[in-house]
């Protein structure tokens, strides 16, 4: 195993760093991340027809897709959860800069969220969801939901992380970013789940465009916290490799053109049938 490899295999980044790294970034995330409306309008088009009142954003961040989700439904009600603080304090400013009062904040991890007894028509995260277990996030949120309550996962899967403009150009950053999931571990997770079964997992492109020097800044503030597993000599090396790809792939345009993709996972409960079926399967290997 290389130096790197085994750098990042043993968490050499800890939890700690992340929360600084989110602490510091806060008042300006808004400004450095993209902030997608694919995933909002997949979830509102995937509840159409339904009562929406009470919904749980979880790792909300800043508030940019709480914001999103109000938009969409009028009248919504936002729980924000995330475990940093600055980042809830932040959130809770832009939400009220924006005018919005249907929303209350917790501090609080995605494995443990401890909520009212109230039911919750969905539970989104974006882009969240490779900085806390799954699994058992997952098996917590199936007790917060509603009759007919789902849950959506906006991330990037593994797979897709080649198609970004780090994961073409920028030195080493494939090797670095080893939290995201694949599809296959995404289908795996239900095996541990007998209260909720997939969906679908919906796949999104999108267009993006920037600047070398936007990008570049980009880089230099860790936008993405895959950067924090670069010392600080290695990343100022890296962005000079960067700068020469990008100009000798771009030179003859003035802005970076690249296709990215997301998914959309959608979870709902389970019914009846398939839990005892699940239970049985689980009885039969024992």
């Amino acid at each position: 195993m290389t130096a790197l490899a085994s750098r990042v295999k043993s968490g050499a980044v800890p939890g700690r760093q992340m929360h600084v790294h989110f602490s510091r970034l806060a008042s300006v995330y808004n400004g450095l991340r993209t902030t997608d409306a694919a995933p909002v309008r997949i979830i509102a088009k995937t509840l159409a027809g339904q009562r929406v009142e009470r919904c749980v954003d979880v790792g909300c961040g800043s508030g940019r897709y709480s914001l999103l989700l109000m938009s969409a439904f009028p009248g919504l009600h936002v729980t924000c959860c995330d475990i940093n603080r600055a980042m809830l304090d932040e959130a809770g400013r832009y939400l009220s800069v924006h005018g919005q009062t249907r929303f209350d904040l917790r501090l609080a991890d995605a494995e443990s969220l401890r909520l009212s007894d109230a039911r919750f028509d969905f539970i989104a995260s974006f882009n969240a969801i490779h900085h806390f277990d799954p699994v058992a996030f997952l098996a917590r949120a199936a007790g917060l939901l509603g009759r007919h309550g789902k849950i959506f996962l906006y991330t990037r899967l593994h797979e897709q992380n080649a198609e970004t403009i780090w994961g073409r150009y920028f030195p080493g950053f494939l090797d670095r970013e080893r939290r995201l999931y694949r599809t296959r571990q995404i289908r795996g997770w239900l095996h541990k789940l007998d209260r909720l079964e997939l969906r679908e997992i919906r796949l999104v492109q999108h267009r993006r465009s920037a600047s070398l020097a936007r990008l570049v800044e980009l880089a230099r503030c860790q936008h993405y916290s895959t950067f924090e597993y670069y010392t600080e000599e290695e990343l100022s090396v890296a962005l000079e490799v960067f700068r020469r790809r990008i100009r000798r792939r771009f030179a003859e345009t003035a802005r970076v053109e690249w296709r990215e993709g997301n998914a959309m996972i959608i979870l709902q409960a389970a019914g009846g049938a398939r839990r005892r079926a699940r239970r049985s399967e689980g009885g039969s290997h024992a």
